[in-house]
């Protein structure tokens, strides 16, 4: 529809700020765990590499969770799915917190997995749910509204990490309950912001009708598919290398230090997004392919 055809339902700054605050939520469960996981799971055991899986299993998760819930969504509807994905995400978290106390090795790697790969899908439900409803609240100003969410998203990756470590020094870091703090208090806030979901959310606008299928998608849709996959890719690699590696002699960086590397990282993913999106919308869409290929050549670089 053109902007002078488009009439956005009724309390759509209010859906799309609980929608925002729900990917914010399930975002800060990916990231809050950079700067002390690693070397917390050496203190029980878990190698590097398996630390690497229980990192990487949270977006499998969220991929193999996404047809899942695009099959939910329009039996359902988004308010169940909505509240559904934090209810989740909060539980997994503060379970994932109390996996600390399970004995070491293989307890504590089977449980990690279990849980992140709850968190994962909780994650999947929320995010597919909340993009979905974009066209439906924003219309012809459906790029930037996913900018800006991604832009939230970016802002998440920023803050985890430095929450986390802040979390983790105020839980008495090593020493003490450094590891359980940090998802206690993520996964409280995720409970209680479903819980708000339930309460607060306003009518939402109807799913769609026709049940999705894969193999109606246009080829086209490859190309921002490979582009996704590999800058999530090149922020993802960070996570359980770089903390190991900014702890050990020579650099011997705290917890708090290695979470504001991380939280610097993604400072320039949360700020560009909203603007990719705004430029988007206003060209029509005209420079997308360019656009998308100058960001891979400044993330190569």
């Amino acid at each position: 529809l053109s902007g002078a055809e488009f009439a956005p339902p009724p309390h759509h700054t209010r859906i799309f700020v609980l929608i925002l605050v729900g990917s914010f939520c399930g975002q800060l469960g990916l990231s809050i765990i950079s700067p002390f996981f690693p070397n917390e799971a050496g203190a029980k055991a878990v190698s590097e590499g398996v630390v690497g899986w229980i990192f990487g299993i949270f977006e499998l998760a969220t991929m193999l969770g996404t047809p899942i819930a695009m099959w939910a969504l329009v039996r359902l509807g988004s308010k169940p799915l909505l509240v559904a994905g934090n209810m989740l995400g909060g539980l997994g978290n503060i379970l994932l917190g109390l996996c600390w106390y399970v004995g070491r090795g293989a307890p504590f790697v089977t449980c990690c997995f279990a849980l992140r790969m709850l968190a994962g899908f909780s994650f999947a439900v929320a995010s597919t749910t909340g993009q979905a409803l974009l066209p439906a609240l924003f219309g012809p100003s459906l790029s930037t509204a996913a900018g800006t969410m991604e832009g939230v998203i970016g802002l998440a990756m920023i803050c985890g990490p430095i929450v986390g470590s802040a979390l983790f020094a105020l839980g008495g870091g090593e020493d003490s309950s450094g590891y359980v703090l940090p998802f206690l208090v993520l996964g409280g806030i995720e409970l209680t912001f479903g819980a708000l979901n339930f309460l607060l959310l306003p009518t939402l606008p109807l799913p769609p009708t026709s049940k999705p299928s894969l193999r109606s998608f246009s080829w086209k849709v490859v190309l921002p598919c490979i582009n996704c996959v590999v800058n999530g890719i090149s922020l993802g690699l960070l996570g359980p290398t770089l903390a190991p590696h900014l702890s050990k002699p020579p650099l011997e960086y705290s917890v708090t230090v290695i979470g504001f590397v991380f939280a610097a990282a993604c400072m320039s993913y949360a700020v560009c997004s909203p603007i990719a999106g705004a430029i988007d919308d206003y060209t029509n869409a005209r420079f997308a392919v360019p656009m998308m290929a100058f960001g891979n050549f400044v993330t190569g670089a």
